[in-house]
């Protein structure tokens, strides 16, 4: 099947929102009492249970054992969910923390959440699905119910080589999604802004800090 699909070495600025310390982790754990000496175990320990702490690790977090589960990943190899637009980047994590969001609204749990922005440069071979979405309409779907097709594509293109997929986000109208599956082909991950999302009124918003 992807056959079908156009294949191309590609190049790509891509951003994904993910959620880092706001300080260094070094400055955070002086903080909380922990003694100098034993911030490299604590360091440690953080990395064996996948906390990512700079832009860096949050891409080697998406290529780290145990495997997510997502639109295009079963589980069995690691997905960098990334997207060529920044708008595309907010709606695609807003409705992957919908339930923090809600419970925000409800006033179960009052606070802010933050997350930073981060760019990456990805170079690689890539098949463009951009289009096909109305053939095969579970590239976009809003429920999980198109993962099992989307999970299968991605798996065969792996087979042939591919590094990555442009596809139509099913979040944001128009917006563009680049999953990635070879993580050396994503390099200078750097943090470029911050956002805030809260609850205003009983609805979910979001602000891009300075």
């Amino acid at each position: 099947m992807i056959e079908e699909f156009p294949r191309a070495q590609s190049t790509a600025r891509v951003l994904k929102l993910a959620s880092l310390p706001r300080e260094r982790i070094e400055a955070i754990l002086l903080k909380r009492g922990i003694s100098p000496e034993s911030i490299p175990d604590v360091k440690t320990a953080l990395g064996a249970v996948n906390v990512p702490l700079n832009a860096q690790e949050a891409v080697s977090y998406s290529f780290r054992e145990p495997y997510r589960v997502g639109r295009f990943g079963d589980g069995s190899f690691g997905v960098f969910y990334s997207a060529l637009e920044e708008p595309t980047a907010v709606e695609e994590i807003s409705y992957h923390h919908r339930r923090q969001l809600a419970e925000q609204r409800s006033g179960r749990f009052a606070h802010d959440r933050f997350c930073d922005l981060i760019s990456c440069d990805f170079t690689g071979d890539a098949l463009s699905l951009v289009g096909a979405e109305a053939k095969y309409r579970e590239l976009v779907s809003p429920t999980e119910d198109g993962y099992p097709f989307c999970q299968r594509l991605a798996k065969a293109a792996i087979a042939q080589g591919v590094d990555a997929f442009y596809t139509r986000s099913a979040r944001h109208q128009n917006g563009t999604c680049v999953p990635i599956f070879n993580s050396s082909s994503i390099t200078n991950a750097q943090p470029l802004t911050r956002f805030r999302f809260f609850a205003e009124m009983g609805q979910s918003r979001h602000e891009r800090l300075p």
